[in-house]
């Protein structure tokens, strides 16, 4: 398991990887924010389509659009699980956001996301899926147990 806190160590991933043989997936730690770990994996594919110009883009892609991310993850359990299971009343978005943790990512080859974030107790201890497209909208979020 890799360390990743800077674009030099973010480059190596992706040189490493542009390499590697099908079975190989590299898995890092990726510090988000000072402290702040999730578990980061990505395709093996060496002929990825569209290569961020930078491997930094992709570092900064994911800090500077996760909160975002993650208050959309949020509001979707809030609307499609609270509201429609009748789990009672709607939860406060903010203090909601802040408590779901985004825990690992994979970075697919043609730049879509997989984020995987814990639910903070909320249903159970489930992991809440967001899939991005390849311009990082999202495109489904799900509960998978």
């Amino acid at each position: 398991m890799y360390e990743i806190n800077s674009a030099a160590q973010i480059s190596s991933l992706f040189y490493r990887l542009s390499g590697a043989s099908d079975a190989d997936h590299a898995t890092a730690l990726l510090e988000l924010k000072p402290g702040s770990y999730v578990h980061f994996q990505m395709d093996t594919d060496r002929y990825i389509g569209k290569p961020f110009p930078s491997t930094l883009d992709a570092l900064d892609w994911l800090k500077g659009s996760e909160k975002n991310l993650r208050f959309e993850v949020a509001r979707y359990l809030n609307e499609h699980v609270v509201l429609e299971w009748n789990l009672g009343a709607a939860f406060d978005l903010c203090k909601f956001q802040e408590s779901i943790i985004l825990h690992s990512v994979y970075l697919r080859a043609d730049l879509s996301w997989e984020l995987y974030y814990e639910d903070g107790g909320a249903f159970g201890g489930q992991i809440v899926v967001a899939e991005t497209d390849s311009h990082g909208d999202i495109s489904r979020i799900y509960l998978a147990a």
